[in-house]
């Protein structure tokens, strides 16, 4: 059981480019039903590692990676499409990469791994929601688009508030408790 999460992980990450080849060879609805499917094994592999306690270094860092290379295969197939504006590509992509270079960075400075918290989180769900409403942006959709758009585009700011969030606490200690020496007791 232990490893059960980690394999749930790689099968995302094998997912991506069958999802891209369903996204241009195949019909929205099997490449929505592909994303929806890494999507949802991403909520069972957290469930299972946290119930189980099969929480491991490598789970640490494979599931965000999953999780982005996911949601920037949807951004950039639906910029290719037509359906994004490529500052979504370049916003994502640029956060992603500051990211991976200043996480590599901070780690090797301060051996300490900044892991996903509630916000980013919350983030990257909110962003894999807008893109699951995205696919159904010219069907039952149609009425709402420039609500969908505007989610999406608020999902993003809130990905690039959370990766400032990350370097607070990262670079600068922000938010993090300060740890106090126990007074001496006097008698």
């Amino acid at each position: 059981m232990k490893y059960v999460p980690n394999i749930l992980s790689f099968l995302r990450l094998a997912l991506c480019p069958v999802f891209v080849w369903a996204f241009f060879n195949l019909s929205p609805v099997c490449a929505f039903g592909i994303f929806a499917f890494a999507s949802i094994l991403d909520i069972i592999d957290g469930f299972i590692a946290r119930k189980f306690s099969c929480i491991t270094v490598l789970g640490k860092i494979l599931d965000p990676v999953a999780d982005k290379v996911l949601q920037l295969s949807a951004v950039v197939c639906f910029t290719l499409n037509g359906f994004l504006s490529w500052i979504v590509v370049v916003l994502l992509g640029l956060k992603e990469l500051t990211l991976l270079i200043g996480g590599g960075i901070i780690s090797k400075k301060q051996r300490n791994m900044v892991y996903s918290n509630a916000f980013g989180k919350i983030a990257s769900f909110m962003t894999s929601l807008s893109l699951c409403m995205l696919f159904f942006i010219n069907g039952f959709l149609a009425p709402f688009k420039t609500a969908v758009y505007i989610f999406l585009y608020l999902s993003v700011i809130l990905s690039i508030v959370a990766m400032v969030q990350y370097g607070l606490i990262s670079v600068f200690n922000v938010g993090k408790p300060k740890e106090t020496k126990p007074k001496k007791s006097e008698t």
